[in-house]
């Protein structure tokens, strides 16, 4: 039995009630915004997420700049459980 390569998603166009129509790709139920519908720098945009998405095999790699923790301390006694969170929340971050 044949298996089925996943379809590449498609250069789509969200309208604006003012302003200029913007582009986007939905990638794993994400949508990644590209800029101004039609621009060379959108298509540019959108080349370069399919090529990246479907080198992984159909995911995105995430830039580690990209991730922000926040943490919110203080108030819970010295703190000791900050240090049991970041252990358990370690393995997803890498």
């Amino acid at each position: 039995m044949a298996t089925s390569r996943p379809s590449i998603p498609k250069y789509r166009r969200q309208k604006r009630p003012k302003g200029a129509d913007v582009a986007f790709v939905e990638l794993n139920g994400h949508r990644h915004y590209l800029g101004v519908c039609g621009t060379p720098e959108s298509k540019e945009k959108y080349a370069r997420a399919i090529a990246e998405w479907s080198a992984n095999g159909g995911r995105l790699v995430v830039d580690a700049g990209d991730i922000t923790i926040v943490f919110f301390g203080g108030g819970f006694g010295d703190g000791d459980y900050a240090v049991a969170d970041m252990r358990q929340a370690w393995p997803v971050l890498r």
